[in-house]
Order: structure tokens, then sequence, then C-alpha cells
């Protein structure tokens, strides 16, 4: 009778927990008793990088929390996720710069500011993160927090275009075709919106249909919280996303 009275979200999102830390526990046993050494080329301390192995990612107590927050997102516990998300972003942590201007750019948790989102992109902009660095693109492609400037969002998509970012491609793509801020360049338009369907962006496939190249559409994989991207022509003020 006592347990019925636990709203089943929360029951499930402790359980959640309890099995991160049994999975954290056991993977720390087997690298001790493995004497498990780090790979040579595992010198860049950034998790989002690449540099650290899957196992150092989950032992960090960074990492960890910026993970409890993520777990409060899928919740949709916003101000959960702000309250794991926000000390990490004041002590420099990229991803949850990135992500606390996720929560102010769209009002989760938090009042709506794109003053404050562009604050937290820019930060974590300037620490390299892709995603950052893509949504910096948005909010200048459509005045959001800062002065409407094609020019200004074509630099921060061509940046996450150059690492192979799905978002960025996509949107580069959007840009020749439509010819924002650029000479329109169909071709080099379907190049970039062909790479962005590679790279699991399926809205890629829609823009391309009409353009008269197919390809095959599959069911992305959900991650969260979800960066932006727009479809052709200049979104309005509404800010409608497509998740990924």
């Amino acid at each position: 009778m006592i347990a019925t009275q636990f709203n089943f979200k929360k029951t499930l999102k402790i359980v959640l927990c309890l099995l991160l830390l049994l999975i954290t526990n056991t993977l720390y046993a087997e690298t001790v008793n493995g004497e498990e050494t780090p790979s040579p080329s595992a010198t860049n301390d950034d998790p989002e990088k690449g540099g650290l192995t899957e196992l150092s990612r989950i032992l960090d107590p960074a990492q960890r929390q910026f993970m409890g927050g993520q777990l409060s997102y899928w919740f949709k516990d916003y101000s959960g996720a702000l309250k794991a998300w926000q000390p990490l972003a004041e002590e420099g942590h990229a991803p949850s710069q990135a992500t606390l201007g996720w929560l102010y750019h769209r009002g989760l948790g938090v009042e709506k500011s794109y003053q404050h989102a562009v604050k937290w992109y820019r930060l974590a902009a300037d620490q390299d993160y892709v995603v950052a660095q893509h949504n910096l693109g948005i909010m200048y492609e459509n005045g959001w927090g800062v002065e409407q400037s094609y020019t200004e969002a074509l630099k921060w998509y061509l940046i996450g275009a150059e690492k192979a970012y799905g978002n960025s491609l996509f949107n580069l793509g959007l840009f020749y075709l439509n010819g924002l801020g650029v000479e329109k360049d169909q071709d080099k338009a379907i190049h970039l919106l062909k790479s962005a369907h590679q790279m699991k962006v399926d809205e890629a496939a829609a823009v391309l249909q009409p353009l008269g190249v197919t390809v095959e559409v599959e069911k992305p994989i959900s991650h969260n919280p979800q960066p932006i991207r727009h479809r052709i022509g200049r979104p309005n003020d509404s800010d409608t996303t497509t998740d990924e």
C-alpha cells in the first residue's frame, strides 16, 4: 500500500539512478582488478571530444553530475536539470553551459531569455563545443538575443559543418539552397544536405526530394537535450523546432 503513494516517474528515476550507480561500481571494480591502462591516444580531457574512455566519463564527478541533469531532463524535471547543470556551467563545464543555454532558450525550468541563452552558448562555443556553436548560428540567423546576421550565422554553421555536425550541415545546406548570406548554389546545397542525411538528420530527405534526390530514410536515434534546426525559410519567433 505504501509503494502506491509514490509517483511512478519518481520511482523509475530512483531505479535508474541505482542502476547507474551499480554499473559505475561494477565497471570501477573491473578496471581496478584488470589493471586497465589508458589508451595512448586518450590524452584529451574533454569527454565530449573522445579524449576520455567511457569508463573515465562515468567515474568523473562532473560527468556523473551532468548525466544526472540529463536524467532529470528526460523526466521533464527541468528544475532538477537546472540544479545539476548550473554549478557545472559556472565552473566552465562546456556541455553544461550549452545545455543551460538550451533551458533558457526554450524557457524550461527558467524564464525564457534569449540573452541568457546566447551568453551560455557563447561560453561553451569559446571552448569549441560544437552544439553551442551551432546554436549560436541559430540565434544569429533569427536575431534571438543578438542582432540578426546571416553572415555571423554562416560563420558558426561553417564551423559545425567542418566538424561533420549534422545539424550544421543541414542548416548550411539550406543557406546555399535559399541564398542566405551566400550566393545560391544548388549543387553545393545538395552535397551538404546529403552529408547531413548521412549524419542521421532525417529532415534532409524531405528537402532533397523536391530537388530530384531520393535517399533512404531511417528513423534517427533520439537524444536529449536537443540542438535545434529548421526547414527551408526563416522560422518565426515562435521558435518552432524539429527534434532529432
